[in-house]
């Protein structure tokens, strides 16, 4: 609906999947905080930083407290919150998100994460350029 133009009605669909599964399925569904986090990433590119980042905050420590670390949601919600410390300049909170939270992706065989994942890590190694790290 982006594509075509149709902001508004983007936005109201998101709410709409985001009522949904809250209503069925819980407020820590992973189907839930996934929905937040792409309403938040939607609102980011409408500009609506304030907005967005509160949501993307609250999915993202929800996530981690009731998903765990090592769940795909996490991983992804990590991914975002750290590329929005880094728009607004907050590098060491950027940082500390990269370190502490996806890290441990880097170590992982690919094969055995899944899709969402192994985004992430190729996008983690391609940031560290870490295939051209020397093994220790």
């Amino acid at each position: 609906m982006r594509d075509a133009g149709d902001v508004e009605g983007g936005i109201a669909l998101l709410q709409q999947a985001i009522d949904r599964a809250t209503s069925s399925l819980g407020a820590n569904h992973p189907d839930s905080l996934a929905a937040k986090g792409d309403m938040a990433a939607l609102l980011f590119e409408l500009g609506l930083e304030e907005e967005a980042s509160s949501l993307e905050r609250e999915a993202f420590e929800s996530a981690r407290m009731h998903l765990g670390k090592g769940h795909t949601v996490t991983s992804v919600l990590a991914w975002n919150r750290a590329l929005s410390y880094e728009r607004r300049g907050d590098l060491d909170s950027a940082r500390r998100l990269f370190a502490d939270e996806l890290a441990w992706l880097l170590a992982e065989d690919p094969a055995g994460l899944e899709t969402d994942q192994n985004i992430v890590r190729a996008m983690l190694v391609e940031r560290f350029n870490w295939d051209a790290a020397k093994a220790c």
